[in-house]
């Protein structure tokens, strides 16, 4: 029954019984009952970007949530572990929060004001759809494809996603897209360079360890929930010692570590360098692992190509290899421990001891979380962490990784739905995601090389370098924030602003984030609880995959899916069937879980048959078997085996020649501080906003970087009333740093890109000269100053990492005073 049915029979025998009881006949009067209503429950995820995808069961009683509970199922085993509850965290208990809260977006929105002023008005679904449709086709007939951008989201399922917008964008022509990830894109990129792939182990493969040793790596926090990978480290960890590099005191920490050291941001390639010189230094080293598996640890001789015999492959002088530079052979600076230390904040002799510690484990798990990898040097930084595992031979060895976050296989973890889509257009491009504000105004002159952006090949030059030509004139946003969580804020929403830059920006979205207040559309879909789709299943948990069938619960509003907003424009523009293959949305996802259903045939047989199952698990054990150590062990099969690696040397390159080539097209940037770039080896560089910054540090004295906050995950949940009473948000500062202002005061944080007002937690929970601040909160401009405290409103994304071109926002100076 719908709600506004159920409401009309419930005025209807209140009136009856209104009647009755004027009746003067006592006799005549008959006891009305009334009837409770049905309860219903139905199966959800929260599908917000910490990809663990948590299972949630929703109870509704005439199509309103009453509750939101964990799922239950579990199978008997002897730990109680492989087939488990998956509990969520706070933030998916908050469901009914986000669902009903205040700034849902119920209707349709134009914008009526400047942008970002937060004027619409309500228009109908046909009135956006025949509008959006004109303006469109006309951007396409003036500009061209390549100027329509879909920067998509990643809040997502699989037909709940941008797809559809892929496929209405593909039938008018095609568009630039977005690849890659803010999160991760600089060890993304660099880590095929030294192992021809992107491998990783999983958490659980820990279990065979004696030592973490950890960079950055914060678990509990970033996978809080039962389905993360918080909750299966504190499984199988025991009594293994851990020793955490940070320069914040996490709650991963909170007396689990044997030992914590603060360490300055950007500096942690300095601090490998260092115990590296001890562990040359001490004979240390795993000698017969470096030679037999690795490349560019020492010289290397002129050798046939491994991959091309035809070819040849250059020698790498000693002067050249990673020895030689830690060593100090060519600089004439020896990177000892009192050298790492001056820079890193670290005592040399702390430097010396974990040295010694991860030269003496057996199977130690050295692991680093991506924060260190969103800087300028972010590539060197994952890099040099990676080669000093590959020094003590800690790699693709039963309880290693190979210093990459610990995270799962797609195919093992049934994270994945291909569905069915119109042929993607020759003439797609791609700009990485952290990059596309460049495309403003810039995208005409966004190239391969300077910019790592992805071209036909065909366009394709014989140096390997290309020109987007275009830039953003429609920008599609669905599922994420893209103001909020991209470098400098501010500039963006000044260039977004000018409506002679980009035309049109269409949104499809659940609340009035700060992206929707810059658009000129607003198009509400529904939440993901009130979708019938699969969602992208957990890629954090390396114990247990699952699959979840998701039915939704009756959808609030005037609202529709992604596919139902796609459909409606192409019907106004007559490509309607192209749009949809001739398939209804039940269609398409019944290809991709058949799909699904090729790797896993374990499934039940049709979509209906999962969706009254509702979840399926299977377990991945993580045991002594070698199929379990190939699934879960990095780089377990080649250091086992041997083979062919799909690097330049076909080992695993310390020191590699495709980055040489490619310093060799690079220029330097202007802002770049540092005389090396690109390098063929690790190295610590001295970059704009780090720590050696001798142009900033006078005016601004302190180092700023951010974490994920226990209470939203970037932008999602950040508008949850019940998770900013439980959840303090605040930027953490030294009480050496707090000049001026107390605990709990309001206080003013300046960068040269912009400045916010936040709360200070003044603490001894961080680095002295360093403050640390959430990310994701609600971009608030009031003048010069953001009152929401949206951390990238302090950032950049002009200066880009040296490989990737991806964001260095954790590359930043800054200065503190009391609001």
């Amino acid at each position: 029954m719908e709600r506004r049915d159920f409401l009309k029979v419930s005025a209807s025998i209140a009136a009856l019984s209104s009647i009755t009881a004027c009746n003067t006949t006592s006799e005549d009067s008959e006891e009305v009952k009334e009837l409770a209503p049905e309860e219903v429950t139905t199966m959800s995820s929260c599908n917000v970007n910490c990809k663990a995808t948590c299972p949630l069961v929703i109870t509704t009683v005439d199509g309103i949530i009453t509750k939101v509970t964990p799922e239950t199922t579990t199978i008997d085993s002897e730990d109680g572990f492989v087939i488990r509850q998956q509990r969520p965290c706070a933030r998916g208990h908050s469901a009914k929060q986000k669902i009903y809260n205040p700034d849902r977006i119920l209707h349709p929105l134009k914008r009526i004001g400047e942008r970002g002023s937060g004027q619409f008005e309500q228009i109908s679904w046909d009135q956006a759809f025949s509008e959006i449709g004109v303006k469109l086709k006309n951007i396409y007939d003036t500009y061209g494809s390549r100027s329509v951008f879909n920067l998509a989201g990643s809040s997502l399922g699989a037909i709940h996603s941008p797809t559809p917008i892929n496929n209405l964008l593909n039938v008018m022509g095609g568009y630039t897209g977005l690849f890659s990830s803010m999160s991760f894109s600089q060890v993304e990129k660099i880590m095929p360079y030294m192992y021809g792939t992107r491998p990783y182990s999983s958490i659980v493969e820990s279990k065979f360890s004696d030592l973490y040793l950890f960079f950055g790596f914060n678990p509990l926090e970033t996978g809080a929930s039962g389905a993360g990978y918080g909750f299966e480290w504190q499984h199988v960890k025991g009594d293994t010692p851990v020793i955490c590099f940070d320069p914040r005191y996490t709650d991963s920490m909170l007396g689990r570590e044997e030992s914590h050291y603060f360490v300055r941001p950007g500096t942690d390639a300095a601090l490998c360098e260092a115990m590296a010189h001890h562990l040359i230094s001490t004979d240390q080293v795993d000698t017969s692992f470096l030679k037999e598996k690795c490349y560019g640890f020492w010289a290397e001789p002129e050798m046939p190509d491994p991959h091309n015999p035809s070819l040849t492959l250059p020698a790498v002088p000693y002067e050249e290899c990673y020895e030689a530079h830690i060593l100090g052979i060519k600089d004439g600076i020896a990177k000892t421990p009192e050298w790492g230390s001056k820079i890193t904040g670290v005592p040399a002799e702390t430097i010396r001891e974990v040295a010694n510690r991860l030269a003496q484990a057996k199977a130690p798990f050295v692991i680093a979380g991506w924060s260190i990898q969103r800087q300028l040097n972010g590539e060197d930084n994952i890099r040099a962490i990676s080669t000093l595992s590959l020094m003590v031979g800690a790699v693709g060895k039963r309880g290693t990784t190979n210093g990459d976050m610990a995270f799962s296989e797609i195919a093992t973890t049934n994270a994945f739905f291909v569905l069915p889509s119109v042929p993607a257009n020759e003439k797609n491009a791609k700009v990485r995601m952290a990059a596309w504000p460049r495309a403003i105004l810039d995208g005409e002159n966004m190239t391969v090389i300077k910019d790592d952006i992805i071209l036909p090949p065909d366009e394709i030059d014989s140096r390997g370098d290309g020109k987007l030509g275009a830039n953003i004139k429609c920008a599609w946003v669905r599922g994420g924030n893209h103001l909020g969580q991209q470098g400098d804020t501010f500039k963006i929403a000044k260039e977004l602003k000018d409506q002679t830059n980009v035309e049109l920006i269409i949104n499809i979205e659940n609340h009035m984030s700060s992206t929707a207040m810059y658009s000129d559309y607003v198009l509400p879909e529904m939440t993901w609880y009130e979708q019938t789709d699969l969602p992208w299943s957990n890629l954090q948990s390396g114990s247990m995959p699952f699959v979840i069938a998701t039915t939704g619960i009756p959808r609030i509003g005037d609202t529709k899916s992604t596919w139902e907003i796609c459909e409606g424009i192409a019907k106004v523009l007559g490509i309607e069937s192209e749009f949809s293959m001739g398939m209804t949305p039940t269609q398409v996802l019944e290809h991709g879980y058949q799909v699904l259903r090729m790797f896993h045939p374990e499934l039940p047989s049709t979509l209906s048959e999962m969706q009254e199952k509702q979840i399926f698990k299977f377990a991945n054990p993580c045991d002594d078997s070698e199929s379990s150590a190939i699934r879960h062990c990095a780089m377990y099969e080649y250091v086992t085996n041997g083979g062919l690696l799909n690097t330049a040397s076909g080992k695993i390159d310390i020191y590699s020649h495709k980055l040489r080539e490619l310093a060799e097209k690079n220029q330097i940037p202007d802002y770049w501080r540092s005389t090396d770039y690109i390098n063929p080896i690790a190295k610590y560089m001295v970059v704009p906003g780090g720590y050696e910054d001798s142009d900033l540090v006078s005016n601004y004295p302190l180092q700023l970087v951010n974490f994920h906050a226990k209470s939203n995950v970037h932008s999602g949940y950040t508008n949850s009333q019940w998770l900013k009473d439980a959840m303090r948000r605040a930027a953490w500062v030294n009480p050496s740093d707090a000049s001026g202002f107390k605990d709990g005061d309001q206080i003013v944080i300046e960068s040269s890109f912009g400045k916010i007002q936040v709360e200070a937690r003044v603490t001894q929970r961080v680095m002295p000269g360093v403050i640390s601040y959430g990310q994701g909160f609600k971009f608030t401009p009031v003048g010069d100053l953001d009152i929401g405290g949206n951390f990238n409103s302090l950032t950049s994304h002009t200066m880009t990492s040296t490989v990737a071109k991806g964001t260095g926002v954790n590359s930043n100076r800054v200065r503190i005073y009391k609001a």
